[in-house]
């Protein structure tokens, strides 16, 4: 009977040892996937900043070829810029509607 009663111990101890080998390997996994979703996060803002960038270098040659005036140069930065600022408006509600995988790709091809 005392042998009978000690197996499970030892089953036990094993089922432990293989459900905290699994947290480990959990943990490495999540840590790895976040390592992952950090820089193509990083990697979604570098191409956010050029892309509100891009205008104010663009108007300059825009400017020239076109003939604009200093005050249209203004103008068409101001509505570039609240174009960009009103977009977030919807792009919020995608956020909250759509697969993040779905937005991203949709932002970064379009």
């Amino acid at each position: 009977a005392d042998t009978a009663s000690s197996v499970p111990a030892v089953e036990d101890a094993s089922v432990v040892q293989v459900e905290e080998a699994s947290v480990e390997e959990l943990r490495k996994l999540a840590l790895e996937k976040g390592k992952r979703i950090v820089l193509l996060c990083c990697l979604a803002g570098g191409i956010s900043a050029l892309d509100r960038q891009a205008m104010s270098v663009a108007i300059v040659p825009m400017a020239q070829e076109l003939s604009y005036s200093a005050s249209l140069k203004g103008s068409v930065s101001s509505i570039f810029s609240l174009g960009y600022t009103l977009a977030l408006l919807p792009l919020g509600l995608g956020q909250q509607l759509l697969s993040p995988k779905i937005l991203m790709a949709s932002g970064v091809l379009s």
